[in-house]
Order: structure tokens, then C-alpha cells, then sequence
């Protein structure tokens, strides 16, 4: 991924997501606007479609960009000053919340990720 690669948005509205240029942002960006502005202190993410191994996991299957995602994230890992944390989204993949960019090398160089089945339960 290099700067090309990212859509630029409006962090500020988190009802009708605006953004800049002709490429649309991912229809997870309402739910990882919601997280930015539910932890303080985070300000990296990595969304993926794989899951990591030993992370915890949400306790619903909630479909890729369903909004309520983020309540499934909170309720897992609540602690609003948190600095960085790993979820695997149930049935969606994973995302990685850090505060600093050297968190999620770190975090991704000790940890494994794993491909998830194709017909999940």
C-alpha cells in the first residue's frame, strides 16, 4: 500500500461518510470512524480478512460493514484509553488498534495470522 492507495475522508461525520476524489472508501470506514472517536488514543488501524491466532473474538457474526460491528468491538475490549489491541471480528476477519505505527510491527511480527475457513460456522 503506498499514499496513492488511501481515500481521504471527512473524520468528522459519522452518519453519511464524505470523501475526496473518485475512489470510494471501504464500507468499513463508518465503523473504524466510530472506533477512532471511541479510543482516544489510537490512531492506526489494520483491518484484515484473516483472523490472528490467540486474539479474542467478538461473540456475534455481524456481515462486513454492518455499523453495529463497533458495539461487538467495544463490548470485547472496553477500556476507552486503551494504546493497542487486537479483535478477530466473528465471521469478518480482524483489525489491529494502535497508538503508535512501531505497535503494529511489533504486534504483526510476534503474532501469526491465520486464513479463516470458507464456510464458517
Amino acid at each position: 500500500i503506498d499514499i496513492d492507495s488511501f481515500v481521504a475522508i471527512n473524520k468528522d461525520n459519522f452518519d453519511c461518510v464524505e470523501y475526496y476524489g473518485e475512489d470510494k472508501p471501504s464500507v468499513d470506514t463508518p465503523i473504524q470512524l466510530r472506533l477512532y472517536n471511541y479510543y482516544k488514543n489510537i490512531n492506526f488501524m489494520i483491518h484484515s480478512h484473516v483472523y490472528i491466532k490467540n486474539a479474542p473474538f467478538t461473540n456475534s457474526k455481524i456481515p462486513c460493514g454492518a455499523i453495529n460491528e463497533t458495539d461487538e468491538i467495544i463490548k470485547c475490549y472496553p477500556w476507552k484509553e486503551s494504546n493497542g489491541f487486537a479483535i478477530n471480528l466473528k465471521g469478518h476477519g480482524s483489525i489491529i488498534l494502535a497508538n503508535k505505527v512501531g505497535y503494529l510491527q511489533k504486534f504483526l511480527l510476534e503474532n501469526r495470522l491465520v486464513a479463516r475457513e470458507l464456510l464458517e460456522k
